[in-house]
This record gives C-alpha cells, sequence and structure tokens, in this order.
C-alpha cells in the first residue's frame, strides 16, 4: 500500500507514525489531507493496518515501557508506539474532516487512554430487572455487554448488538452470548428483531440451529428441554443442534409459522402467536412507566433528605437557570458558570452539562468536618487521559478536600498534609471504577470519610469498591471550591494549571455532615436509581 503514495507522502505518514515529524512538514501534512479524499483514505487504511501488524509488539514489550526507556533504538520504539497509532491517525482524520485541528504535530498519549472494548451488545432498556452476572447485577441502561454468560431473574431487557440485531428477554432468562451474532438459549423467552446487515443472526438450543435470515421471531426455552420457535415476520432456517447445518437436514420457516419440540426431540408444526411475547413498543412504554414511577420515589426521598439535619448542602440540580440551589437546611447555593441545563437521569430530572474546560458551578461550603460523606450521580461522557473534577476546592491548603476522577478511571479523594511542603498530601485511590463500558451511563458514586474511625471508603452503585486507613488525623474543610472544575487559575501569580474539568453530566450531589453507613449508601442508591 506504501507504493500508492508519492515519495512525499510517503515521509509526511512514516515521519507521523515514528513522531519524528517537523511541524513544517506537519502542516503540510495536514494541508493534503484537508484538500484530498483519496489521501484521507489511503493515510487511515496504512495506519490501522500498520498497528494491526504490529498489535503483537504489546506482549513483548508492555505499552508502558514506551513511555519510560528513552533509551530504546528508534525501529524498537516505532514498534512500541504502534498499537496506539492507529487510534491516533483515526482522531486525527476525523478532527480535519470537521474542520478541527491539533495544536501540535506530537499530541501525547497515556496508557490511561489506550482503553480496548469486547462488547458485543448495549442495554437497551431495563424494566424492572434483576440480574444474574457472574456475580454483579448493577447492569443498567447504557450498559456493555461482553461474550459470556447473561441471566435475568425478573423483568424485562432489550439488548441491541452492534450489529443491529435487537433482543428482548422475558426474565427469568438463561442465556450465553457467544459473539456479535450468535447466542445460545439455555432457558427463557425472547423475541428477536434482525434487520438486513445482521443476517445470520444464529439462535443455538438442546433442541434446534436457528439461522435468521432478516425477520421478526420468537424463542422459548423450558428448562425440561420443551423448546418454541414462532416467526412473526420474513423466514429463518432451522437445523439439527450438532453444528452441521446439513442442507437434508434443513428446515425453512417463514411469517406466521413455528415448530414446537418435547423434551424427547419430537416435533409438531404450531401457527405463530405474537402476543406470546412482548413487543418492542410494549418495552418502551413499560420502561416509561418504570421510570416515571421511580421519578415519584425519588422525589419523595428527596424531600427527606433535603430536611435531615446532618445534610451540609443538597444539590438536587433543579430549578434556577444561573444558581445551583442547595435544597438543604443552610441554603448554601452554587454559581453556575458556562454549564447548560440539560436532560438527568429521568426524562422529567434535570441536570447540568459540563464539556468546556470553563464549565463550573462556583460553591462554598464553611466549617470543620470530622465526618463527611460526598455522594453524587453522574455521567461521564468522555474519557479523557487526565483527572477529572468532581469537586475540588479553591487552592490545595492544609485539610482541604479534593474529589475527582483519576486518568486511569479511580475515584481519589485527597487532603493537603502539611503547609509548608505542597508536594506533601494524603491520597485514597479506589479500584478502577470508569472504563469504555460507563462511558454515558448513569453512575453513583459515594467516598466516606471518618475521622474517629480512621477510615476512608469508596463507594459504586451503593456498594463498596475499596477501604483505606486514615494517613493524617485532622478535620476536613471545603469552603470555596468548583464542582466539575478546580479554580487555581483564579490565582494569577501562580500562572496556568492543569485542565481539571469533568466531561459529562451532574444530577445530583449530596455533602453530609455525616459518616453514612454502608447500609445508608445502598439505600441511598436504591432510593434514587433511575
Amino acid at each position: 500500500m506504501i507504493d500508492q503514495f508519492s515519495d512525499e507522502q510517503r515521509r509526511w505518514v512514516e515521519a507521523y507514525c515514528n513522531e519524528t515529524i517537523s511541524p513544517e512538514e506537519f502542516a503540510l501534512f495536514e494541508k493534503a489531507l484537508e484538500e484530498s479524499t483519496g489521501f484521507r483514505m489511503l493515510t487511515r487504511r496504512y495506519l490501522t493496518m500498520d498497528a494491526h501488524l504490529q498489535q503483537g509488539a504489546d506482549k513483548i514489550v508492555p505499552i508502558t515501557q514506551a513511555w519510560s526507556d528513552e533509551k530504546s533504538p528508534p525501529e524498537n520504539k516505532r514498534l512500541q508506539i504502534a498499537s496506539w497509532s492507529a487510534a491516533a491517525a483515526i482522531v486525527f482524520l476525523l478532527g480535519m474532516m470537521l474542520g478541527g485541528m491539533f495544536y501540535s504535530p506530537a499530541p501525547e498519549f497515556s496508557p490511561a487512554q489506550l482503553q480496548e472494548d469486547d462488547g458485543i451488545a448495549i442495554v437497551e432498556y431495563a424494566t424492572d430487572a434483576v440480574w444474574e452476572v457472574g456475580g454483579d447485577s448493577a447492569l443498567t441502561t447504557g450498559s456493555i455487554l461482553s461474550p459470556g454468560r447473561l441471566k435475568l431473574a425478573e423483568g424485562l431487557a432489550q439488548l441491541e448488538f452492534y450489529n443491529g440485531a435487537q433482543l428482548i428477554l422475558e426474565g427469568p432468562v438463561d442465556l450465553d452470548l457467544q459473539s456479535v451474532d450468535r447466542v445460545i438459549c439455555h432457558g427463557g423467552k425472547l423475541r428477536a428483531l434482525v434487520p438486513a446487515s445482521a443476517r445470520g443472526f444464529t439462535v443455538l438450543s438442546s433442541q434446534f440451529e436457528l439461522v435468521d435470515l432478516g425477520t421478526e421471531f420468537g424463542v422459548e426455552v423450558a428448562s425440561t428441554g420443551e423448546a418454541k420457535v414462532q416467526v412473526f415476520d420474513g423466514e429463518v432456517d432451522l437445523y439439527p443442534p450438532n453444528g452441521q447445518r446439513s442442507l437434508d437436514q434443513k428446515t425453512k420457516l417463514l411469517g406466521g409459522s413455528g415448530l414446537s419440540w418435547t423434551k424427547e426431540g419430537e416435533r409438531e408444526e404450531i401457527t405463530s402467536q405474537s402476543s406470546d411475547f412482548a413487543t418492542f413498543a410494549e418495552v418502551k412504554t413499560r420502561d416509561q412507566m418504570v421510570a416515571a414511577r421511580r421519578f415519584r420515589n425519588w422525589t419523595k426521598w428527596s424531600e427527606s433528605v433535603s430536611n435531615d439535619p446532618r445534610v451540609a448542602v443538597h444539590y438536587d440540580f433543579e430549578g434556577d437557570e444561573s444558581r445551583l440551589l442547595d435544597q438543604g437546611p443552610s441554603s448554601k447555593h452554587g454559581t453556575i458558570i458556562g454549564s447548560e441545563r440539560t436532560r438527568g437521569r429521568w426524562p422529567e430530572k434535570g441536570a447540568l452539562e459540563f464539556k468546556r474546560p470553563g464549565d463550573r458551578v462556583r460553591i462554598d461550603i464553611p466549617g470543620e468536618f470530622d465526618e463527611l460523606t460526598l455522594a453524587a450521580w453522574i455521567r461521564v461522557d468522555a474519557l479523557t487521559g487526565r483527572h477529572q473534577s468532581l469537586l475540588l476546592t479553591d487552592e490545595y491548603r492544609l485539610g482541604h478536600v479534593h474529589w475527582q476522577i483519576r486518568p486511569e478511571g479511580t475515584l481519589r479523594f485527597s487532603t493537603r498534609t502539611d503547609e509548608a511542603d505542597g508536594s506533601k498530601n494524603s491520597g485514597y485511590t479506589s479500584k478502577t471504577m470508569f472504563g469504555p463500558r460507563r462511558i454515558g451511563v448513569w453512575t453513583f458514586v459515594a467516598t466516606v470519610f471518618d475521622r474517629s474511625a480512621g477510615k476512608v471508603n469508596h463507594y459504586l452503585n451503593g456498594r463498596e469498591i475499596s477501604s483505606h486507613s486514615i494517613v493524617s488525623d485532622m478535620p476536613l474543610l471545603i469552603g470555596q471550591g468548583d464542582i466539575a472544575n478546580w479554580s487555581v487559575p483564579l490565582v494569577r501569580e501562580r500562572g496556568p494549571s492543569p485542565v481539571r474539568n469533568f466531561v459529562g453530566r451532574i444530577d445530583e450531589m449530596i455533602v453530609w455532615r455525616a459518616a453514612l453507613s454502608s447500609d445508608e449508601i445502598l439505600e441511598s442508591y436504591h432510593q434514587s436509581r433511575p
């Protein structure tokens, strides 16, 4: 493919991959990509192919070594950076086609940005759903599903596969997600809508192998072995479940027809009945009804929280356009700067969207805290490869609180421990909470500081993620600060500071003058979850 470039184009592309491109060459490279669709296409194909050919390099040299081993010879360095060159190229090309420009020819990438997604489907709706997924029952709307066993104990769920196929599951269902176009149904009911783009989508059971030809059908498999297939529209091919797909054993079913199996394997023709299965319209309607009910329940719970004397501030993100109203007993309202009003975790719920480096809410929460609980509903919309603020105090003075998401997706709670030495602080970092699977998903995070117990605990969706012993025994302060940003740049003599703005939405934040118990954190999650 490289011989399809001109000599000059080849030099640009190779220098870009090797990070040796000069500013002058980069300007010419940008201009050529901007002006030529063919050159953009060739460059994208070349860089993508190059990255795939070099993916094995990560197994020989850890990717982090690419940033630490400055003595690597040029040819080894190129192998080390190849695994991220395609991602860089795609970002670059998209930016060019949208009219955006990079500010430097060698953008910096951190290992935290090199994340992969092995997902094959997304949970589109989860209506009163009770899950059992490898011990994790926290699947919600927007959750990404990887290959593996999926068990829905109760309720309804709608899955959307990356190839366009849609499934409705009616609990209890036991499903093995094999790939983007193949599932095994061990038991339960499912309805499938398969567009032409997902033609060939396969459902396997102990009685049959169903290969879809672009249609809508229902499958019901009993734990005792009985099974039914009903085709509502289009056609499917059925084979014995031996994986052979022998033509002389193929059965074709058209819309309006179906087959049933006894546990002994005897077959009988039946007429399909769409009403036997939940429809996609019904799932959406039921989901809307459940969401409205949960919003009403949250409204009542929110009022009780606002009246709790232990609450320092309760920002519900409703109401005033210019202020963030504190519904708690102190009425310490915040000032909204830049951020725009948007939809929260329910259609009726308000939220603020943060996306620009200047977006923030200015707050002032007085007092000292021997016990402190920070809790918020947030939706992370981008992994930026840098810190993202949830609540940071101005400056970083003795005992002042910093609550943020680190580049690798962990939740960190920290304070200054030595006024004379700005490098000394006590930080408590959770296990990884945020990665590609939580992008765009509403998540409940909480951190509890308990001075008397000597503990700092982090929580994700009501469950304790990590626990840490307090390093420095002192009361905590908040005072003036920002939600979703950091106002150190307001002190001009210190010059510029790192960008730490949050990218996403927040629709509730509560600061308690108490160390909530694990049961109280879990109850808060259940009372307020979407």
